[in-house]
């Protein structure tokens, strides 16, 4: 836990945390490693709250958002994206991968920073406008929407990529009736967008016929 707390806070500049309290993050702290300890490594978990001193032993005028992924591109913007939809302001934010080995029940045996020889795990920890409580499933959800798009434009990423090279070599293997150069421009340029040059969201294949 120590080790957890002490990257969890590792991202925030000194003077931000200067005027904070240092009871409600550490409540806050303790909160976010039980989350982090029994969460399930290969889904993606949202935690949209206002947690009260009475009830919870620590408090936050903010409304608190808590996301843990398994890390992939995107998801810190995204997240971001999805917070400001209505206005919402992000007084805080701190996001950090942590480097986690696992046992088969899911209990943690190594946690660090990450690196490439474990699988990261994202942490995202955000401060927001005060959301009423009626609206905090709707903003959970919205989250939970953002989360479950970019999961498929990532897992899709490369079986995209190689759809492309499948064009080019069918271009290069059977090109249409058009002049050499045009279908040579249009090779290099597909084969430009194939060298990590563009963000693939998604693809659609036409036929044409009858020069329609």
């Amino acid at each position: 836990m120590a080790e957890f707390a002490e990257l969890f806070w590792s991202r925030t500049p000194e003077e931000d945390l200067s005027g904070r309290d240092v009871d409600d993050d550490a409540g806050a702290t303790i909160d976010s490693w039980r989350k982090f300890l029994n969460r399930d490594p290969g889904a993606a978990q949202i935690w949209v709250e206002n947690p009260t001193r009475s009830r919870d032993g620590w408090h936050s005028k903010h409304t608190l958002v808590r996301v843990m992924t398994p890390d992939m591109p995107f998801v810190v913007d995204s997240v971001l994206i999805a917070l400001s939809h209505d206005g919402l302001i992000t007084h805080h934010l701190s996001n950090v991968v942590f480097a986690v080995e696992r046992d088969p029940q899911g209990d943690i045996r190594h946690l660090g920073a990450q690196h490439h020889e474990r699988p990261g795990e994202l942490f995202i920890f955000a401060e927001i406008d005060r959301v009423e409580t009626a609206e905090v499933e709707a903003l959970r959800k919205r989250l939970e929407q953002t989360l479950s798009d970019l999961h498929a434009i990532v897992g899709d990423f490369e079986p995209m990529k190689d759809q492309l090279a499948r064009v080019v070599e069918d271009l290069q293997a059977n090109p249409p009736p058009l002049p050499p150069e045009d279908i040579q421009e249009s090779i290099e340029f597909l084969q430009w967008l194939g060298a990590n040059n563009f963000t693939f969201l998604g693809y659609r294949e036409f036929d044409y016929a009858g020069g329609v």
